[in-house]
């Protein structure tokens, strides 16, 4: 069900909200407090997101869990046109609703936001709560989940949230900076985190950022005749298709598995019109934007249970200790997870407190110490030495 919501953690979050008003930037942290404070198991994304249904379209203002390329596919593709927005945008302002109270698990299993999307991570429900109007765009707050039981302590506290978000947010548009933190995710694509390729319709290869060059060098693909060609041949028949508009799937969600590296999951949506986001000018004739993010391993769950067990870290916390204690940076982690780094550093700030820890290299030196395996007689977590 989550986590109860305490009046303590309540007022830290509603801190961060309204520190969002000022800092648009800020509403990442926001979003990685509530689902850290009270969410189950595996919710662990969140996102608040201004959305049209005519003509369709949207924008992210703040997230948590939702990485690059997941951004820009929903957005290109879904944003608008999707049964959670058609039917969310028909509750009035203030409310929270289970998707499952709006449409049934079948009908929603059967969209194009499902099979060609939210498959790949297994997401097939969200609290949905509707938070402002301005003509004809809704302000919402989105968050998704699998199908993992009863989340009525997280139902409880989104609606508590509610009322302080949307001040929150209309107090930044008084001020004139609630575009901010939607143009900072339309900066060029050169600068984003995930490799980004833009495609003809013979596959031909038009632009590749610089983690795409990297992409196409490092076995996931080949540019043979300057167009990419991918090893699996029904992946790349399947590409094919979408390019040349003969899927009617505006995307198709895939994994890139070399046998002698992470595998990469990948995200391809088919474009009208010139892509103009690239500082090199437009790119014309493209007809399929394909992002991907390479995931070097996974996180151990049977660490972030033991982590969850012994320091009595939330999910989230846990699943950040794994990676640092596996080698990565906060940087690096927070790439991997779809979040600013300032949300990782605020997960960091919880697992010090609860470690008694207060460097990182001290965190990664007691993780690693622990006793082997795990297994623990005396049923007392590792301690750093005096």
């Amino acid at each position: 069900m989550g986590n109860k919501l305490t009046l303590d953690q309540f007022d830290r979050t509603v801190a961060d909200i309204y520190e969002s008003a000022l800092n648009p930037a800020h509403w990442d942290v926001a979003m990685a407090g509530i689902i850290n404070r009270t969410a189950p198991p595996r919710w662990d994304i969140a996102f608040l997101l201004w959305e049209r249904l005519n003509p369709p379209g949207g924008r992210f203002v703040g997230a948590f869990g939702v990485a690059e390329f997941a951004r820009q596919g929903y957005i290109a593709a879904f944003a608008g046109r999707n049964p959670w927005s058609q039917y969310g945008h028909a509750q009035p302002v203030g409310t929270v609703a289970h998707t499952d109270a709006l449409l049934s698990r079948e009908e929603f299993r059967a969209s194009e936001l499902y099979r060609s999307f939210l498959c790949t991570w297994d997401i097939d429900s969200a609290l949905i709560g509707v938070i402002d109007r301005a003509g004809p765009q809704h302000l919402g707050l989105v968050v998704p989940g699998p199908d993992s039981g009863p989340v009525d302590n997280l139902i409880d506290a989104v609606s508590r949230y509610l009322p302080h978000i949307q001040r929150a947010t209309r107090i930044s548009r008084r001020l004139g900076e609630a575009n901010l933190r939607a143009a900072n995710a339309e900066a060029a694509l050169e600068r984003s985190p995930s490799a980004t390729l833009i495609l003809g319709p013979d596959l031909e290869l038009l632009y590749a950022n610089g983690h795409g060059n990297e992409v196409l060098g490092g076995g996931y693909g080949d540019a043979r005749d300057g167009r990419l060609m991918l090893r699996d041949r029904k992946t790349h028949a399947a590409l094919l298709a979408l390019a040349r508009g003969k899927d009617p799937a505006p995307s198709l969600a895939f994994s890139i598995e070399p046998h002698d590296r992470p595998a990469m999951r990948a995200l391809a949506m088919r474009i009208d019109g010139p892509m103009a986001q690239t500082l090199c000018g437009p790119i014309e004739g493209g007809r399929v934007l394909l992002v991907g993010s390479v995931h070097p391993g996974g996180i151990r769950q049977d660490a972030v249970k033991r982590y969850v067990e012994w320091f009595d870290m939330t999910p989230a916390e846990a699943r950040l200790a794994t990676l640092l204690a596996d080698g990565r940076s906060l940087e690096d982690a927070a790439t991997s997870r779809g979040v600013s780094v300032n949300a990782e550093r605020f997960l960091l700030r919880g697992i010090f407190a609860k470690t008694g820890t207060s460097r990182q290299s001290e965190l990664v030196a007691l993780l690693r110490d622990a006793p082997g395996g795990w297994v623990d007689p005396a049923g007392t977590a590792p301690t750093i030495a005096p």
